[in-house]
């Protein structure tokens, strides 16, 4: 996971990854290993079956990418659901 800005030469991905890095940071959530967890959580939950702890992180972090409005919702339930929020 990116935790420093993309510039404009770095890829789309760099780009999303940093995205999903800060919109964690932004809800005082800045353990990568949570972010990750919630990642692997939301595609086992949309289908994608194939979520192991070799898959590369571009996969993971395009599709919570391209469905993030979706993505959103589920990772702020599941972040109060395993306490990782404090509210």
């Amino acid at each position: 996971m990116r935790t420093t800005p993309a510039t404009r030469f770095d890829s789309n991905y760099k780009h999303a990854s940093y995205g999903i890095t800060n919109w964690f940071a932004n809800r005082g959530v800045y353990k990568i290993d949570v972010v990750k967890e919630v990642m692997a959580n939301f595609c086992l939950e949309n289908g994608v079956k194939e979520i192991t702890n070799k898959t590369p992180e571009h996969l993971i972090v395009n599709l919570c990418q391209s469905h993030f409005n979706k993505f959103t919702s589920f990772a702020i339930n599941y972040l109060r659901e395993n306490n990782y929020l404090i509210q």
